[in-house]
């Protein structure tokens, strides 16, 4: 084998490495929520929101769905602003449920 096939066999190599590798080193963004109200409109992530401190853990005995006893987080749906008055802006959270196997 000539060093010029050599050559050729080693970029083909290369490049299907490079092509299989490709779609492993793509990340997708992480999962967000974004919430319109009139002009406002905002986006949370998934961690921001189960960040809160106003976010609560649910237990449910056995999910309907799943089964399961699962658990599950949550924030309030209505902020109160500084006045006292609920928002118009209502914020939406809730995550992934957790599979609680007992």
């Amino acid at each position: 084998m000539s060093l010029r096939e050599r050559t050729r066999a080693f970029v083909r190599a290369l490049i299907l490495l490079s092509l299989l590798l490709a779609p492993g080193l793509a990340r997708a963004d992480e999962p967000t929520i974004t919430i319109a109200a009139g002009d406002n409109k905002r986006s949370f992530t998934r961690d921001e929101l189960l960040a809160r401190a106003d976010a609560t853990t649910i237990e449910v005995a056995r999910d309907i769905t799943y089964r399961l006893p699962m658990s599950y987080r949550a924030a309030a749906s209505r902020q109160r602003d500084r006045g006292g008055r609920a928002r118009r802006f209502r914020r939406a959270a809730s995550a992934r449920p957790h599979a609680q196997y007992r």
